[in-house]
């Protein structure tokens, strides 16, 4: 069975073992040091499809291995010095595995063991905690949550789904006992292994009150994508993994090596700030609720999970306006099913060591000395705030237009005469008072 849309390969290594990850069904695991890739990213996946593979082996080897199994090369360029797998390699896997997927329809070995041991066939398992409270918290509408110190979950999402679904638990008692109150009031097993000392309930107890509650809401079996009925409530559940995965403060030389480290393509570009936002945002989405990068005719979106959504930088000064994207892009996402929408991260640029983050990213990226046309450079970022925009139809953009929301830019020549395409633009400060605007998030500081 071929894939009815084309494959989009990651763009960096974080958000390709995020991805690889999501097709395992398992939690996911950070990069190490260096950016390199953690082992457990092949084993997962060679679990996931059922090959047969040496898991003790190199991690070269063994994606030689993967790669054999699933009909794939694997030529030098697929791994490097150190036993690191490089981005075309992860690549290679992630194509590979991708297609074979389409192939089959079976449940993963963690899909079947928790669907057996909570006897709820059908049930597709959060992989990770803020995906499960997230989709326990939409199934009530009772708003996004965040996980507290520690990656805990917080009592408040026990607290709404026992008030969202009527039912009849003392909500006073500790997270444990009120989760098993829960569980057996939606007739549901609680073992031991679904709380952990310090109260606290495990991935394991989230996803057994996760699927109770799909079971007895009548929606057993629904994705993340589903989970949400609204792109105003997907959009908050996004904003609360981007700034789960936001730094208080950016510094451009850490910034900058980060992506180099991982592979990112766009790396070398100096507007850094808006690319190392999609750089870990892309990776966080995926990590929090799956989805991916969506292709529309010739353009990518970063992230789509039942919307299609983009991520931009914005650094605040008075013109409060952001570029988008190309305008025949932009018309091109209207099309497609869920509308098209912005994530917008603002924040306050630093251009404090200016001179020397230019001068050594030159050096970094190749370029010749400044001149006096150069434009400085930012050496830093302090995020403030995330919004989110959504536009439904091509008839929404239309009308946010005439409500000043939007504005077409025209674009200069091409370096070889021949014209840009116009792009969209929207006005911040419009926008966040009117219509479009779905979700914010203020951001920690420092």
């Amino acid at each position: 069975m071929v894939p009815t849309e084309p494959f989009l390969p990651a763009a960096s290594k974080a958000e390709a073992v995020a991805r690889i990850y999501a097709l395992a069904g398992v939690t996911p695991e950070a990069l190490g040091p260096g950016s390199t890739e953690k082992k457990s990213v092949l084993v997962e996946l060679a679990r996931r499809l059922d090959l047969p593979v040496d898991s003790q082996a190199a991690k070269p080897a063994l994606g030689a291995q993967v790669a054999g199994a699933l009909g794939a090369d694997w030529p030098p360029a697929a791994w490097s010095s150190g036993s690191t797998i490089t981005l075309y390699g992860l690549n290679t896997l992630l194509e590979a595995a991708t297609f074979e997927l389409h192939r089959r329809a079976f449940l993963s070995t963690p899909e079947d063991l928790l669907a057996g041991q909570l006897e709820f066939g059908g049930f597709q398992h959060a992989r990770s905690k803020l995906e499960a409270v997230n989709r326990i918290s939409a199934l009530t509408r009772s708003g996004p949550q965040v996980l507290g110190p520690g990656s805990k979950e917080r009592k408040s999402v026990l607290v709404d789904l026992a008030a969202g679904l009527g039912l009849d638990v003392d909500t006073a008692q500790n997270k444990v006992a009120l989760g098993a109150a829960i569980a057996a009031r939606l007739g549901a097993r609680w073992h031991d292994r679904h709380w952990s000392t310090g109260h606290t309930i495990t991935l394991d107890g989230l996803n057994a009150l996760l699927a109770a509650a799909e079971r007895r809401l009548g929606l057993l079996g629904q994705s993340a994508a589903d989970a949400f009925s609204t792109p105003a409530d997907e959009a908050a559940a996004l904003l609360v993994a981007l700034a789960d995965a936001i730094d208080t403060a950016w510094d451009g030389r850490t910034c900058v090596e980060a992506m180099r480290d991982a592979e990112f393509r766009h790396w070398r570009q100096t507007e850094w700030t808006g690319w190392y936002f999609e750089y870990i945002g892309i990776a966080a989405l995926v990590n929090a609720y799956g989805g991916g990068p969506r292709r529309v005719r010739n353009t990518s979106f970063d992230y789509a999970l039942h919307s299609t959504w983009d991520l931009k930088a914005h650094s605040v000064h008075r013109d409060d306006a952001a570029i988008l994207n190309d305008l025949d892009a932009i018309e091109a996402g209207l099309a497609e099913p869920g509308g098209l929408g912005f994530i917008v991260l603002s924040g306050v640029a630093d251009y404090s060591h200016s001179a020397a983050f230019d001068a050594w990213h030159r050096e970094q990226r190749g370029a010749g000395p400044a001149h006096d046309r150069s434009r400085a450079l930012k050496s830093g970022f302090v995020p403030q705030r995330l919004d989110a925009f959504h536009l439904p139809t091509m008839e929404s953009l239309e009308s946010a237009r005439l409500r000043g929301e939007f504005t077409v830019m025209a674009q200069g020549r091409q370096p070889d005469g021949s014209p840009r395409k116009p792009k969209l633009k929207i006005r911040l400060d419009v926008a966040r008072s009117s219509g479009s605007l779905v979700a914010t998030r203020t951001l920690r500081t420092g």
